[in-house]
């Protein structure tokens, strides 16, 4: 039975997504802008986040409405049934590609992997633990990238130049920051930027807790785009509310989390949203 802490947890948490869901249809109400003339597809990468993928999945063709985007969706030899899952998904869906891999492949791999497949104008990289609520989100997203053709990468969090304070001398690897976990890029970056989003780890990689330090995925590829010139820009605040970032659940081993707290938190949170979810969106896969 689960501590009357970890309960109190959830009810926080569930409350917080109740609220969000609220928030996001607020934000749809507010004027939809004209159809864009960008395409667009999108790529998710999972590992063992079965019940919060299922919902994701679930969640990403609700708002998608009657024209679902493309979907490239990659598994990293998952061992939670996600395999499974995802064989009998691409079965209802004949716009969903899958990549089943027998190993572990970095999300910046993956990334290179899509961007090359990738159908259309824009890339969607969505993590396996999204939750989408605003049915206007990805047409917002196709619309702003029509009206800014100076952003090349629109991401979920502001981004800034960052430094290790540690290595504050390592420039080619601690100098830059790129949120991954939502990202829309223009797939005409592969032909304009030859750098890869691999996470770089070097020979002397770092240790923290006893666990190596991964640099960030597409710290190349920024500083790539910086020297020509090309931007990256922040989502506006407003447009946060339609999804929700669950967080952290594929690398939850590495977490560093001694007592095991934050673990428990994490799959409590899963098995919340696997219930939940079902009510919550009818028609989940």
């Amino acid at each position: 039975m689960a501590s009357l802490q970890l309960q109190l947890k959830l009810l926080r948490y569930r409350l917080q997504l109740q609220l969000q869901r609220r928030l996001a249809q607020l934000v749809d109400l507010w004027p939809w802008p004209r159809p864009s003339p960008l395409r667009a597809s999108a790529f998710v990468a999972s590992l063992n986040t079965l019940p919060a993928l299922r919902v994701a999945l679930g969640t990403l063709a609700a708002v998608e409405g009657r024209q679902p985007m493309p979907l490239l969706i990659a598994d990293n030899a998952s061992s939670d049934g996600s395999v499974a899952f995802l064989h009998a998904y691409a079965q209802r869906r004949p716009d969903v590609e899958l990549i089943l891999h027998d190993g572990i492949h970095w999300h910046g791999l993956w990334i290179d992997k899509a961007l090359q497949r990738a159908e259309g104008d824009l890339l969607f990289v969505l993590d396996s633990d999204l939750i989408f609520f605003g049915r206007s989100l990805f047409e917002r997203c196709r619309d702003y990238m029509a009206r800014h053709p100076e952003c090349w990468i629109l991401q979920a969090d502001s981004w800034e130049q960052r430094r290790d304070k540690e290595h504050d001398g390592d420039e080619r690897l601690y100098d830059e920051a790129l949120s991954t976990w939502f990202l829309c890029i223009r797939t005409g970056l592969r032909e304009r930027v030859s750098e890869s989003f691999i996470a770089v780890f070097p020979a002397d990689q770092p240790q923290r807790q006893g666990r190596p330090v991964m640099s960030d995925t597409g710290a190349r590829v920024i500083q790539a785009m910086r020297r020509q010139g090309l931007e990256i820009h922040a989502l506006p605040r407003l447009w946060r509310w339609q999804f929700h970032h669950v967080g952290s659940l594929s690398w939850l081993p590495w977490a560093g989390d001694q007592q095991n707290t934050w673990m428990q938190l994490k799959q409590a949170k899963l098995r919340l949203l696997e219930r939940w979810g079902r009510r919550l969106w009818h028609g989940l896969p």
